[in-house]
């Protein structure tokens, strides 16, 4: 118990959550009966963040839309691009806002029925180029399509790769180091074959070559199999490209890297995964050598399908692989580099969360170990596939931005609608301490040990993650202290 006597501060480990310190007054005089105030502070170490939304905002009419790739503008605002379907048909869709996610303008392009934009950068005069794949009225075919607006979202010119014959679509565009684009994503072969697909332009779009990277057709028990997408690509410091997506010969699905030099010549590829379910949707290039990507899989997973990280060293080998979720649906679509070599993914969550899918942000170390997760939405589907660092206020408040679609959220109930989400993050745990907790003494003026505590658990676990608190302060003065 403690003592009537606050003259020397009590240390007392509680749990491996909570310490607790007892920490004299001023103008103590303990009486039989008084009340006394327990005032609670939570203090969070390094590795206990504190998480919030700063805002979120949608986007759409009323059908289905939803964004894909987001971006940070020069003037401090945002780019998304996705697709709408209130325009009658599904568009390319860019929409531009400010800083603090309120609409600028949006504009819709290729309105020609089932065209989807994936990816988004901003190119050195200030406009867009977006990449995607557009359908055509009429024909059971859809085009690799590329569009270039200037800075208020007015299209300069569009080009689109492809054949009536066959399917072929992109996923994923980057500035290249001359000023043009490449652009990566998948070419139909024939109906049961498909490769890896990355296209290289000029700075107004125009095609300079085109590559396409397979494993080979592969005899199953039914019949011929070779599919191969790319979801992403990225620039890598020796000047050459890497493109990841998966490769499935309909039997096992695996994920696959391809690294080519400056004229898309194959360098090296690799596959990874067990013997069912791997894709890889992002990859980086790492600041500590080598390349880290994030998806799912199946193979390793305690769920039906879990996010997945990869690291591989600068040739691809694999140096350490993870998975993240719990008994249900968790894909990882985005994946950043943190400064401390950690790595961020977003992407969605059916385990946790507050009902269907939840958007999901988890952190790990440089060796893929988590050291936090969160969630966000509402009670029906809410998912993100793009995520970028944005600004850092201070030294222990990071921003993330955040793009996908809501259902939750919007004017309709029925339909989903393009999602923008800020997230600050606190890695100094500063909040604000909750009010002050009262508790009687007992008929000798003295406050139960055991029972002061259960007093602050109980107010704790209505009012706070109790994940979250690190130390507890219990001041006790006399009610007629000057305080």
């Amino acid at each position: 118990m403690l003592s009537k006597t606050p003259t020397l501060p009590i240390m007392l480990a509680i749990s491996a959550i909570f310490l607790i310190t007892a920490v004299s007054g001023t103008s103590v005089d303990y009486l039989s009966g008084e009340c006394v105030k327990l005032a609670v502070n939570t203090v969070s170490d390094n590795n206990t963040p504190v998480i919030e939304e700063s805002w979120n905002v949608t986007f759409g009419g009323n059908s289905f839309d939803g964004s894909y790739s987001v971006i940070k503008t020069s003037d401090g605002g945002y780019a998304l691009t996705g697709y709408t379907w209130s325009a009658s048909s599904s568009d390319f869709w860019l929409i531009k806002t400010g800083s603090e996610g309120e609409k600028e303008w949006s504009k819709n392009y290729f309105d020609s029925g089932n065209s989807y934009s994936y990816s988004v950068i901003e190119d050195e005069d200030g406009g867009f180029v977006m990449a995607g794949w557009f359908g055509n009225y009429g024909y059971n075919d859809f085009d690799a399509g590329l569009i270039k607006t200037d800075s208020n979202g007015n299209k300069k010119w569009d080009r689109k790769f492809g054949t009536l014959e066959e399917d072929e679509g992109v996923y994923s565009v980057i500035k290249t180091s001359d000023g043009g684009f490449a652009i990566a994503g998948f070419k139909y072969l024939n109906e049961t074959d498909s490769d890896f697909w990355l296209i290289k332009t000029d700075s107004n779009g125009h095609e300079q070559w085109n590559k396409t990277y397979g494993r080979g057709m592969v005899f199953n028990n039914t019949a011929s199999y070779s599919f191969e997408v790319a979801y992403s690509v990225i620039n890598t410091s020796d000047g050459g490209y890497l493109l990841a997506g998966y490769t499935d010969d309909g039997v096992d699905r695996d994920a696959w890297l391809v690294k080519t030099n400056s004229t898309g010549v194959e360098e090296w590829n690799s596959t990874y995964g067990g013997f069912d379910y791997e894709e890889a949707y992002s990859i980086i290039e790492a600041k500590t050598g080598g390349f880290a990507f994030a998806g799912g899989s199946t193979s390793y997973s305690i769920g039906s399908v879990d996010a997945w990280l990869v690291k591989t060293n600068s040739t691809g080998v694999e140096e350490w692989n993870s998975t993240y979720g719990g008994f249900d649906y968790e894909e990882a679509y985005s994946i950043i580099e943190t400064e401390d070599d950690g790595y961020v993914f977003a992407g969605g969550t059916m385990s946790y969360g507050k009902g269907g899918i939840d958007a999901w942000l988890l952190k790990t170390d440089s060796k893929g170990v988590e050291e936090w997760n969160t969630t966000f939405g509402g009670s029906e589907n809410d998912e993100v596939y793009s995520l970028l660092l944005d600004e850092k206020p201070s030294e222990n408040v990071t921003n993330f931005v955040l793009a996908g679609y809501s259902s939750s959220f919007g004017e309709l109930a029925w339909d989903w609608d393009a999602w923008l989400v800020k997230i600050k993050l606190n890695v100094t745990g500063d909040i604000q301490p909750p009010p002050c907790v009262l508790y009687d003494t007992n008929e000798s003026g003295i406050i139960e040990l055991d029972e002061a505590v259960l007093a602050v658990l109980d107010y704790f676990d209505t009012k706070i993650d109790l994940d979250t608190v690190i130390d507890v302060i219990i001041c006790y003065f006399s009610s007629n202290s000057p305080d």
